[in-house]
């Protein structure tokens, strides 16, 4: 079983991952466009098949894995997957929290500096 705990070893994926402001036991996810929500995923969750969708930057799959005339079927593909997962796998919750758990990211590191 692959973790959460272990997908967020990877540099690219803490862009859209942050830790909960009042729970440790969960992360936060907030989609991109074309959808703009903020999910709650348990760091236990098993992420067996998300690497597509989770952990691969924009920029990594445009120019190294798909053909360039296949890179909106890619996208959109990548797009629908991530959301069906969400779906099936985390919570749904109020954008103010992404906000939350972005200011005590900012409180940690001004402690730690």
């Amino acid at each position: 079983m692959k973790a959460l705990d272990d997908l967020l070893l990877l540099p690219n994926v803490l862009r859209v991952f942050r830790r909960h402001p009042a729970d440790p036991a969960w992360y936060l996810f907030k989609e991109g466009w074309p959808w703009s929500g903020v999910w709650a995923i348990h760091r236990r969750t098993d992420m067996q098949g998300t690497d597509l969708f989770f952990s691969l930057s924009r920029w990594d799959w445009t120019t190294s894995m798909t053909p360039l005339f296949a890179v909106p079927f890619f996208w959109l593909w990548m797009t629908v997957a991530r959301r069906r997962w969400l779906k099936q796998h985390a919570h749904r919750m109020p954008p103010a929290i992404w906000r939350d758990g972005l200011r005590l990211d900012d409180e940690a590191r001004s402690t730690n500096d």
